[in-house]
């Protein structure tokens, strides 16, 4: 009887014939119960055709009418019946079967029950609770101060049955379209519970000029539907003795300005006057040098042995001695860096050179007692 009272159900509900043609192809008519039945179903179905709210609502009640008479009848009445074919019934008991699972797994869907929303400092008694609904939205926006604590508590269902989901978040949508999700603690009993307070919150959402949206997304895995459920609105209300918090736009790599570098120009000579003083005072050590030469006994006579034993060495020497000094006044008048330092180099190897094979002149006299 009762898989006769779903395939009605389903005959209203979906205001088609089918449910009824594969009753009436299931019964048998050859007993009593079946020409009952038949009756009520050719009834059903003549209504049905009729395409009208109110004939299908009375051909809905007039066939559960007869259903109820047959129910409630004697049994002794029934005892006489021939039993139903084995095999009709087991198609038709499989077939109300496979009805049932598919409107059940089309029907369910996750969805919470138990919902609150509650305002206030944490840990406070003066706290103000509303419920919240699946069904309808809440009438009154939830206000936020910059003390207070926003906790939502429900119990996560699937179908009917108290269950945790997999995911389970709840979404504060400003007007643009940014979101925020913050996910609820759910125990495995559906219980579960977030807590949110101004500082959870993005800057964008804080400086929001209209009510945030509030929606509750709970889903799983399998075959149960996944819902997005709006529940309320919170308005945002800032400490209106602090500043308002500033958003600072992220760091973008994309083109720069153009950067117009201007060099330092080129440094300049110091006075005529300092330049000369410098001058004078190094002329004026070449006398000193030469008193000193004579006041510790050099000896001048070894000049010419000297340049007759390697006349070469001790004039190229001597030479590019000299030739270092106009370097570096070249250097301090008008020469740069990159200019001087090609000539520094060359009259450094001719230096070397020729001053070792002077020095190694100068050494053997010195080795031959002559001083």
């Amino acid at each position: 009887m009762h898989q006769v009272w779903y395939v009605l159900f389903q005959a209203h509900h979906s205001r088609q014939l089918w449910p009824v043609k594969l009753l009436r192809f299931h019964l048998q008519p050859r007993n009593v119960l079946g020409r009952e039945l038949e009756r009520s179903l050719r009834y059903l179905s003549y209504h049905l055709n009729l395409g009208t709210c109110s004939n299908r609502q009375r051909s809905l009640g007039s066939s559960l009418s007869g259903l109820s008479k047959l129910s409630t009848s004697p049994t002794s009445s029934l005892s006489n019946l021939p039993p139903p074919h084995p095999h009709i019934m087991r198609f038709s008991i499989a077939s109300s079967l496979l009805l049932l699972a598919g409107a059940a797994q089309a029907a369910s869907s996750w969805g919470f029950a138990d919902g609150s929303v509650s305002i206030g400092v944490r840990k406070s008694s003066s706290a103000s609770t509303q419920k919240i609904s699946a069904t309808q939205y809440a009438k009154e926006s939830v206000v936020l101060g910059h003390k207070d604590t926003l906790t939502v508590s429900l119990t996560t269902k699937e179908g009917s049955k108290a269950k945790r989901p997999h995911q389970a978040f709840l979404i504060l949508t400003e007007s643009s379209g940014l979101e925020a999700p913050f996910p609820l603690n759910v125990k495995p009993s559906g219980k579960g519970s977030v807590e949110i307070t101004q500082k959870d919150l993005p800057v964008q959402l804080l400086l929001s000029d209209v009510p945030l949206k509030a929606s509750l997304v709970l889903g799983s895995f399998g075959s149960t539907t996944a819902t997005i459920t709006p529940v309320f609105d919170v308005e945002i209300q800032l400490d209106p003795h602090s500043p308002a918090p500033r958003y600072q736009f992220p760091l973008r790599y994309s083109k720069l300005a153009l950067i117009d570098h201007i060099f330092r120009p080129d440094p300049k000579s110091p006075p005529m006057v300092v330049s000369l003083v410098f001058v004078l005072a190094v002329l004026a050590t070449i006398p000193a040098l030469f008193g000193g030469w004579l006041l510790l006994g050099a000896n001048v006579n070894h000049l010419p042995k000297a340049l007759g034993s390697a006349p070469v060495s001790h004039i190229v020497f001597f030479g590019s001695i000299v030739a270092m000094e106009g370097a570096f006044f070249l250097y301090y008048s008008s020469w740069n860096l990159f200019q001087i330092l090609p000539v520094i180099g060359v009259l450094s190897v001719v230096a070397f050179l020729s001053g070792n094979k002077a020095l190694s002149e100068v050494q053997g006299r010195r080795l031959a007692g002559e001083r």
